[in-house]
């Protein structure tokens, strides 16, 4: 069972200096707009490539995907929400994506450092960690998704006194961050097996995403009411 979120602001108090500034406390403003997508499939020079295959699969909704990172330099991708469990150890977080239905019936599952909420204050700022991928290399994953599927954001849980309203995705789209390697940037291993938590000086200006092609589908979605900020 997860401690209380006071509990882990204290934990994160005291560790991880590598990230200190993203984990004070901060005001809902981004500090740069995010690098242009780029789209899944899409052949560019010293850029990595996204391919995805998303599907019902019987009671869930799986997005497997293959990233290859065809640039010079190691990439690091934004794929590791976390969480302090009962005995202060840091684990891999129960909500492997940040999942939101769009007014226009797009359902976004999406790996990346989430949006701050635009109307409150946040204690510190949700930062994923990441997953190395060597230049050259490969990596695959699959996120499954229990039906019907549950909207998450990590600024706005979910608690008994939520409501909700039963509405139906017409297309999915996956979003993943990432960071290529540089000078400036600070990759340091965590309790999590092949995790790395990651500082850059200019980590909003420097993060760019990848994006796959909408894929047509018809999902049940347990929409969050009021709607809460995009993630």
């Amino acid at each position: 069972m997860m401690i209380s979120a006071f509990v882990k602001i204290g934990l994160l108090a005291t560790v991880f200096a590598l990230q200190g500034d993203c984990r004070q406390t901060v005001k809902p403003v981004e500090v740069k707009k995010e690098k242009e997508s780029r789209m899944e499939n899409t052949e560019q020079k010293n850029e990595p490539k996204l391919e995805t295959q998303i599907a019902q699969k019987g009671t869930a909704l799986e997005v497997n995907y293959t990233i290859k990172n065809n640039t010079t330099d190691k990439i690091y991708i934004f794929n590791v929400p976390w969480d302090v469990d009962g005995s202060g150890k840091f684990v891999k977080a129960r909500n492997e994506a940040y999942v939101q239905l769009m007014n226009d019936g797009t359902l976004v599952v999406a790996q990346k450092i989430p949006k701050l909420p635009v109307l409150q204050s946040v204690e510190f700022r949700e930062i994923p960690y990441t997953t190395e991928i060597a230049a050259g290399a490969e990596f695959k994953a699959t996120i499954s998704l229990p039906l019907p599927i549950e909207e998450f954001n990590p600024y706005f849980p979910k608690d008994e006194n939520t409501e909700i309203e039963e509405k139906l995705a017409e297309r999915v789209v996956f979003e993943i961050q990432y960071i290529r390697n540089s000078e400036d940037l600070k990759a340091e291993a965590t309790a999590i097996e092949g995790a790395f938590s990651i500082w850059h000086p200019d980590l909003f200006g420097t993060v760019e995403m990848l994006e796959s092609r909408p894929s047509p589908t018809a999902i049940k979605v347990n929409k969050r009411k009021p709607p809460f900020d995009d993630v």
